[in-house]
């Protein structure tokens, strides 16, 4: 394998994060069928849910947070196996999420 060492010069800015103000965006806790489910919720009115891709959590959705508040009610929860949700040994495919029947 050949490796190269990467080009000279100022080093690119990369993404950009912003910190959510306020603690309404810290994690919250529930036991949800045996397992501590982590989640983010703040705002009022409609209920909006954001679900996070499979590697991902609800932090992803932190730019988006507080416009989206203004006028709903946002609930990012980390799903089960990522981000601060319980992580049980099992298979977190993409087809192991489709296949599991929805419970309420």
């Amino acid at each position: 394998m050949l490796l190269r060492r990467p080009p000279s010069g100022p080093p690119s800015p990369g993404p950009v994060l912003r910190d959510v103000p306020g603690e309404e965006w810290t994690l919250r806790y529930r036991t949800v069928h045996g397992y501590r489910r982590a989640f983010r919720m703040a705002g009022s009115g409609p209920v909006l849910l954001l679900i996070h891709g499979i590697g991902d959590d609800s932090s992803t959705w932190r730019p988006l947070l507080d416009d989206l508040a203004r006028d709903h009610t946002v609930l990012a929860p980390d799903l089960l196996g990522h981000g601060g949700s319980d992580k049980p040994r099992g298979d977190y495919s993409v087809a192991a999420y489709a296949s599991r029947p929805a419970r309420r």
